[in-house]
């Protein structure tokens, strides 16, 4: 009734043109007819983020009245799937063909993209050291355009090149990266007791004499140091000694 809507060849063949409602008559050799309403609709329309990165997730939205059944597919779930009410889930890094079916029997696809995340990886010049250290930390991972470091109980550094960091206190320190890359996407990586400081040593000793007489030249040298545990001692006459006190007789002058 309508050719504007739909055009009908002489075979039955329907070719829909526009949106609306059209007539569709058949007349046979005897001149008995019948007619049906026809519906032509535009194919569904999907709205949404196309492209993510791998380990996040995004809802897509389709156009009229979703099929009850199974409205949405991934023609490879191995890359990302997708529920019955639109959430994509990324799986693994590719594309996928994404496609919206209408309680209509219309449907629609787009092509989706799942990004790889940033490798990230990284070292350290050195992993031990007595209070204060400094120690230099190095990105050996993929091209980042923002890096942040993050060290257990001391904060965080921002940079992709090589970065210092100074340990003032005894402990045993994570260390975390957290990398992202020219598309947005973010990753990270922790080394578990990376980092191993030990106390500040502090030198000291006192001795019971500071002079005594050739008769008796022998001193008591008592160990006052802190953080230590191995000593040695230079007693300036060519002896030496590695016990915790020392007591010594030094020779007649």
């Amino acid at each position: 009734s309508d050719p504007a809507i739909a055009a009908v060849s002489g075979n039955g063949l329907v070719n829909g043109i526009s949106d609306g409602t059209v007539t569709i008559t058949y007349t046979n050799s005897g001149g008995c007819n019948n007619t049906v309403q026809l519906t032509v609709s535009s194919g569904a329309t999907i709205t949404g983020n196309t492209t993510i990165c791998n380990g996040t997730t995004t809802s897509l939205s389709g156009s009229g009245t979703p099929d009850p059944a199974n409205p949405w597919t991934s023609s490879d779930p191995t890359v990302a799937t997708v529920n019955n009410n639109g959430l994509v889930t990324s799986i693994s890094p590719g594309t996928t063909t994404i496609t919206y079916l209408t309680n209509g029997g219309c449907s629609g696809n787009i092509l989706f993209t799942v990004l790889a995340t940033p490798q990230v990886s990284f070292t350290s010049n050195i992993t031990e050291g007595c209070a204060p250290q400094t120690i230099t930390f190095t990105n050996t991972g993929s091209a980042s355009s923002n890096c942040v470091w993050t060290f257990e109980g001391l904060g965080s550094e921002n940079g992709c090149g090589p970065i210092t960091q100074t340990f003032n206190q005894e402990g045993i320190y994570d260390v975390t990266l957290t990398t992202t890359d020219a598309n947005g996407c973010t990753n990270s990586a922790t080394i578990a007791d990376m980092i191993t400081i030990h106390p500040e040593v502090n030198a000291s000793f006192t001795v019971d004499y500071i002079q005594q007489t050739v008769l008796n030249p022998i001193f008591q040298f008592t160990n006052t140091s802190t953080g230590a545990s191995n000593y040695i001692w230079d007693l300036d006459d060519g002896t030496s000694s590695n016990l915790t006190h020392v007591v010594h007789a030094y020779d007649d002058v």
